[in-house]
Order: structure tokens, then sequence, then C-alpha cells
């Protein structure tokens, strides 16, 4: 068998990420990513202990891709543009979702992240018993937009649903397909950003 580049930790991961985008979570076997880098599987637990290790090092190389330094900035913009650049992150891995959904946070990249989010939340006036919600909210909106869209699961022509959901009919005659998803997504958002003012507003009583 061919042997590739020397393996690493990222090399694998970055692998693995080809062949979760590729096949799906069924697919990611450690056999199969040992036959695309041109190695054995045993080859594999040098670096790694197990699958669990191969997630982790895989939600770290997505996690590393996003852009934290609007949440440096005090603002609506920094936030947003933090907020889309995790969201593009994973919309470019929609697999991992499940993956690392349920999962112990034991990520430093992702624990960075989020520790990340608290400070700018905290630095915008959001008392530290609201953090928690907030951060629960957002990967709500984040990873729930990344992963899914309703309008595509509504499969069937809207004259099709018409006779007995008309309202659904009217809906998906009515929507802009191309600017469902993105739409949404900002809506939630300035919901978001809404709470934010809120929580700050009740914590000064302002």
């Amino acid at each position: 068998m061919a042997r590739g580049p020397e393996l690493s930790v990222e090399r694998i991961a970055r692998e693995a990420l080809a062949l979760l985008d590729s096949e799906g979570v069924s697919g990611l076997t450690m056999r199969r990513l040992a036959e695309r880098l041109g190695v054995k599987a045993a080859s594999l637990y040098y670096h790694l202990n197990g699958q669990e290790d191969l997630i982790l090092a895989m939600q770290d190389l997505v996690n590393s891709e996003i852009d934290l330094s609007g949440l440096e900035q005090d603002t609506w913009e920094g936030f947003t543009a933090f907020a889309a650049s995790y969201r593009d992150a994973y919309h470019r891995h929609p697999n991992l979702i499940d993956l690392v959904n349920r999962r112990p946070l034991n990520s430093s990249v992702a624990l960075n992240l989020y520790d990340a989010v608290a400070r700018h939340l905290r630095a915008r006036g959001v008392p530290a018993e609201r953090v928690m919600v907030l951060l629960t909210v957002l990967d709500y909106i984040v990873l729930g937009s990344a992963g899914e869209t309703l309008y595509t699961d509504f499969d069937r022509a809207p004259e099709e649903y018409r006779p007995e959901h008309p309202d659904i009919a009217d809906a998906l005659e009515a929507a802009r397909p191309s600017e469902v998803d993105e739409e949404a997504f900002r809506l939630a958002l300035r919901l978001f950003e809404e709470s934010i003012a809120r929580d700050a507003s009740a914590a000064t009583g302002v």
C-alpha cells in the first residue's frame, strides 16, 4: 500500500471530515478512513485512541475556522460577524453536528469559543445568571440553521398542498426560496440581540 504524507492528527481529521461530508455518519469508520489515507487502520491509533478522539479532532478543526474577532467588539455588527462565521463553518460540514451534539464539551477550542461569547455577553451588560441561557439559544440558532432548512422539507409544489393545507400553500408560493434561510437566520439574530439588550437593561435597572 502506497504511503502518503506523514500522518498527523490534523491530516487525519481533515480526511475524516471529507469522508463524513461525502458519505455521512454511517460511512465514517476507522477502516474507511485508513483506506483514504493509504495506511492500515492500526496506524491511526498511534495518533488517536479511537472514534471519540477522532470526533474531537474534527470538532477542533471546524471550530478553529470560526472567526472570533467580532466578539472583541462590544457591538451588534461584531457579534453578527462572529455568528455568521460560526454558522458557515458548520454549514460546510453539517454531518458533524449530529456527532458533536449531546456529547460532553471536552474540546479546548470549543471551550475557548464559548468563553469568548460569554465574555462578550458580560461586557455588554448581561448578568451571569443569563449567560448560559443565551449560549444555549445561540447554539439553537447557529447549529440549527447550519444543519437543516425547513423550506426544503416541503418537497412538493405548492398546489399539491392546497387541498388540505391551503395556508402552507400560500406561504410557499409567496416565499423567496433563495432568501428564506438567510432571512430566518438574521431574524433569529435580531431577536437574540433584543434579548441581550433586555437582560442588560434589567441588570442595570435602566
